[in-house]
């Protein structure tokens, strides 16, 4: 189903618009990615990612580090933090034609489907990847470590 996101995209891509005002562009444009943002759930999952890092870096961390920091810094990632990151990056990266028509379609049943797994997945991916890695490092450690006396 996503495949047809791709022509539709595609399609939208050579339309020819009448070019709106620079202001005018801009805000449209910024309401499609905040519209984005909110239909994906991309901000609330980038701070859950966050915080999940912040927990992981305080159980690998010294003891020695006051728990204040870590206070401090679980106050860090918040939504409107996440949002202001996001918009500018997705900006550049879409047209908003494109933000339309992958709007229109995060909107069918196809897409509210791909919301609702997409986050998860990209979640787990990244869990299996971290892992992976993790078990390369070890044995790598393991062949390269020097010999003990």
């Amino acid at each position: 189903n996503l495949l047809i996101l791709v022509p539709a995209a595609a399609e939208a891509k050579k339309a020819v618009l009448p070019a709106p005002a620079k202001g005018e562009e801009t805000s449209a444009k910024r309401r499609d990615v905040k519209q984005f943002l909110a239909l994906t759930g991309r901000v609330p999952l980038n701070v859950e990612a966050a915080r999940k890092s912040i927990r992981e870096m305080k159980a690998r961390s010294s003891k020695e580090i006051p728990e204040a920091f870590w206070a401090e810094l679980e106050k860090v990632p918040t939504a409107s933090a996440f949002e202001s990151l996001l918009i500018p990056i997705y900006e550049r990266r879409y047209t908003d034609a494109e933000l339309k028509v992958i709007i229109r379609f995060l909107q069918t049943p196809e897409g509210r489907t791909f919301i609702l797994n997409d986050g998860v997945a990209q979640m787990e991916s990244g869990e299996a990847f971290r892992h992976y890695m993790e078990d390369h490092s070890k044995r790598l450690m393991q062949k390269y470590a020097p010999p003990k006396k």
